[in-house]
């Protein structure tokens, strides 16, 4: 991981113009093959559960795909230019030079249908099947973040199998309203866990809002997407000292910060100081971490009902 001595000889005009861009509640980024965000071009348009924001723009060789939740489907991106396939020489391919893993037909071809990893492979050539149970499997995907940086990421996914499935799917979906139905955990690419507060209780990444991405709904390459954005705003806060973008986070979390010109913790496009930081001033120090602290449990005590690991996995 860079340190902090050498941030001041980077080129941290992408990562500004990133920031600025998430700030914006019409303006969008891009994400090329491999992870790598650059400025997008097309507005950020509010749609129904399962559909989520889009504000990613998708783009291949001369091709831009617009992204979240607006396409000519249900699940999320328009198919034009989807037939450009991104492989190792595209931009941002291959961000870790690791090209190995267990091909897309390692789950068999109906998992591997279900899962769409052909399809993620597609977008994130490193994605890779670490380990399957009887109940879940575990994927890998080297990402770019942002491509002036020398910061480059490693995601692990956690994916149930088993459970109440969402027909026609072979996936499962959990009921509860803590733990997300696939889980996902981060470093830098020398192990270093990213800097941030938007995690659960099991180190998990907080990536989107509720009803963003709806497993069973919208495709799993998009939850990547999700997580990308999660690094670049973690870099963002680590280098320039500010979460972009709207945000969820607990209450202590944010008079904790105090950050009042940051977006409200309550995910709207309202600065704190206009929104819930007065409500929470008044509340007691101590009533504001028991909160947190209950939420905490529930949390676990849902990974404990569906019989799901309290942390990350091992040997991924």
């Amino acid at each position: 991981m860079t340190g902090r001595s050498e941030v001041g000889e980077m080129d941290l005009g992408e990562l500004r113009a990133f920031g600025a861009a998430v700030e914006e509640p019409d303006a969008g980024v891009s994400i090329q093959p491999g992870g790598f965000i650059v400025p997008g071009r097309d507005p950020v348009l509010k749609s129904g559960p399962g559909k989520g924001r889009r504000d990613v723009t998708r783009q291949t060789a001369g091709t831009n795909e617009r992204g979240r939740e607006a396409g000519s489907r249900e699940t999320g991106y328009r198919e034009a230019g989807r037939s450009a396939k991104a492989g190792p020489s595209a931009v941002g391919a291959d961000p870790s030079s690791n090209q190995t893993g267990s091909p897309a037909h390692t789950l068999g071809h109906r998992l591997n249908k279900a899962l769409g990893l052909e399809e993620l492979q597609h977008w994130y050539p490193t994605a890779a099947v670490r380990g399957t149970s009887s109940s879940l499997a575990l994927l890998s995907a080297h990402v770019g973040v942002i491509q002036p940086l020398p910061y480059r990421g490693r995601l692990v996914l956690e994916i149930p199998l088993n459970g109440p499935f969402r027909v026609p799917s072979l996936l499962a979906s959990t009921t509860n309203t803590y733990v997300p139905d696939v889980r996902v955990w981060a470093t830098w690419e020398d192990g270093v866990c990213p800097a941030g507060y938007h995690v659960y209780p099991d180190a998990s990444l907080c990536t989107h809002m509720q009803g963003e991405w709806i497993w069973g709904v919208n495709p799993l390459h998009e939850l990547v997407d999700w997580s990308v954005l999660w690094l670049a705003k973690s870099l963002h806060l680590q280098i320039l000292n500010r979460w972009p973008g709207p945000q969820h986070c607990s209450a202590n979390v944010a008079m904790k910060r105090r950050m009042l010109d940051e977006y409200c913790r309550c995910g709207k496009h309202e600065r704190y100081r206009a929104c819930h930081y007065a409500q929470d001033r008044s509340r007691s120090r101590y009533e504001l971490f028991r909160e947190e602290q209950e939420g905490a449990a529930e949390y676990l005590s849902a990974l404990r009902r569906s019989d799901r690991p309290a942390g990350p996995p091992r040997g991924a």
